[in-house]
């Protein structure tokens, strides 16, 4: 069972996604299935508060049906047939609708790409020592922790695996060092939401460019190579794969395949003893202000900036003032 994609506005819960085991137990007579990695279990709950009983498939740290992270309200008895809309609740908030989470068979034909090859594409051209370990790679008889292993197709010592949470581009498969990296639980690489390590003079850099396709395929990610001023929506720049496919090299302020969405990062969230106060927008580079509250004093300046990762920075804290209350401007 292949569960995702919870994405990286929420942190605290990327680690949800990945493939569940299915177990030798059940829980109000529906399997249980637990985390490849993780001490975290998907199971169907029956919630009754003295009201008509409804039934969820939940996803928790175990099957107590408490401190739940994700939840939707179905009696499909496996959660393949889940048809309803998962609802997510990060921490210290309620539940919110959570879009494109699915769970599904791994056998299933979700699994987009069968032409057996994919294609990475995209790096940055900083990063040039590491351009001859993209382009075509093949798939292998091979499997290593449930995933699939591919060769690249012109360099025999060159593979992309899946090492304990990472799909590395490395000489040997099963070794935890590559030359590049990516957390992410994806079944296939084609289903990759995060952003590659690439290392860069005696340090690691994150290269949000990087993307793998599927080769000669028709799916959602892949599309003809670049032939026009069309593509990327006049975002970004479009890079040729080789494989005639293209990947886009978005500008500042915009992601997504082609380059068409905005990036947002929402309201403010909330600040502990503190209120929001006026901002910019919620766009790339927009400022937000707030206040702390009477008897709370901050240690620096209260703004926060979208980022390019569409998350706000770090909001300072507002901390008691033990020396002396200093009532709140209107």
């Amino acid at each position: 069972m292949f569960v995702g994609s919870v994405n990286e506005s929420l942190l605290e819960l990327v680690e949800v996604n990945g493939i569940y085991l299915k177990q030798d137990y059940s829980h109000d007579e529906r399997p249980v299935f637990r985390h490849e990695q993780y001490d975290i279990y998907m199971y169907y709950f029956v919630v009754s508060n003295n009201e008509e009983p409804k039934g969820f498939w939940v996803i928790g740290p175990d099957t107590s049906g408490t401190d739940l992270h994700l939840r939707v309200s179905s009696d499909a008895e496996l959660p393949e047939l889940i048809t309803g809309q998962w609802e997510v609740k990060p921490v210290e908030s309620s539940w919110a609708p959570l879009k494109w989470f699915k769970a599904a068979c791994i056998k299933e034909t979700f699994v987009a790409c069968s032409s057996g090859r994919i294609v990475i594409g995209g790096l940055n051209p900083r990063n040039k020592k590491y351009l001859n370990r993209l382009g075509s790679y093949e798939l292998t008889e091979t499997t290593y922790q449930l995933r699939p292993v591919y060769r690249h197709t012109e360099r025999d010592d060159t593979y992309l695996y899946f090492y304990n949470g990472m799909w590395l581009i490395g000489s040997e498969v099963g070794q935890g060092a590559g030359y590049m990296f990516v957390v992410d639980n994806a079944f296939r690489p084609e289903f990759i939401i995060h952003s590659w390590v690439v290392p860069f003079v005696r340090q690691f850099t994150i290269d949000s460019g990087v993307r793998v396709v599927c080769e000669g395929q028709e799916s959602p990610n892949n599309r003809p190579s670049c032939t026009g001023d069309n593509e990327c929506s006049g975002r970004g720049r479009c890079i040729p794969t080789g494989a005639k496919l293209y990947l886009c090299d978005c500008q500042p302020g915009y992601h997504g395949q082609d380059c068409d969405e905005e990036i947002s990062c929402g309201p403010l969230p909330e600040v502990t003893n503190g209120r929001a106060g006026p901002s910019t927008g919620q766009s790339l580079f927009d400022v937000s202000l707030y206040k702390c509250r009477e008897g709370y004093l901050p240690s620096q300046t209260l703004a926060a900036v979208c980022q390019l990762d569409g998350h706000w920075s770090d909001r300072t804290p507002c901390k008691p003032n033990y020396f002396r209350v200093t009532p709140m401007a209107p």
